[in-house]
């Protein structure tokens, strides 16, 4: 499971600093995109996309295609597929990426990633959207030690649709409401109607996941 921004920097603190993190993977969720969106080829050694869209500044967005690239963990100019970034809306024809939510909100340009490469027009990116509801409630997670790499928790939980979506993603937070997002992975599609239950089961958190 790739970790957020926010996850890996806690995760560093622990291990130079030895911080108790502040915020810790506990909840997990299912969560759909918009499909995908491709940018106007944009030239290397910038830090906006043009990119026609209403996305909002703070949404996570992940690319999984990069320049022709759809292997998650595959990299490309300092960009990587699979991997959860926070967009940082400049016009409805333009976006910076970031790699935290801070940084995403914050005006200064050298917060948001430069690419070193062309990005063109084949690259799609999606929005991820977390499924909510009067029905749907986050599941509170239990991960064992890590072992080989590995945080592993195989308690299956099930999580009801509200409504009908395409569930594409498990998401993980902080809190039961609210809270700060923590990571993400990619999951069958699975159409479920209202009241429909979607089961996770072995959860898995992997060190270092696509990382580059």
């Amino acid at each position: 499971m790739p970790l957020s921004g926010e996850a890996l920097n806690e995760q560093g603190n622990a291990i130079t600093r030895g911080t108790k993190p502040t915020n810790e993977v506990k909840w997990v969720t299912i969560a759909t995109d918009d499909g995908g969106k491709s940018p106007t080829a944009t030239a290397a050694n910038l830090r906006k996309l043009k990119l026609t869209q209403a996305y909002t500044t703070g949404q996570v967005v992940v690319i999984t295609n990069l320049n022709g690239k759809t292997g998650f963990g595959e990299t490309e100019g300092g960009l990587t597929v699979g991997v959860p970034y926070y967009v940082r809306a400049i016009s409805g024809t333009e976006i910076a990426l970031a790699n935290t939510k801070a940084q995403a909100e914050s005006a200064t340009e050298a917060e948001w990633l430069e690419w070193t490469v062309e990005i063109k027009a084949t690259t799609v990116i999606k929005r991820i959207e977390e499924h909510t509801g009067a029905k749907t409630k986050r599941k509170e997670c239990s991960f064992a030690v890590a072992a080989n790499l590995t945080n592993e928790d195989t308690a299956a939980r099930e999580i009801e649709a509200s409504a009908a979506v395409k569930v594409r993603w498990i998401m993980y937070w902080s809190a039961e409401t609210a809270g700060v997002f923590m990571g993400l992975e990619a999951t069958s599609e699975k159409e479920l109607a209202t009241s429909d239950m979607f089961k996770i089961t072995n959860q898995k958190i992997q060190q270092n996941a696509y990382l580059p």
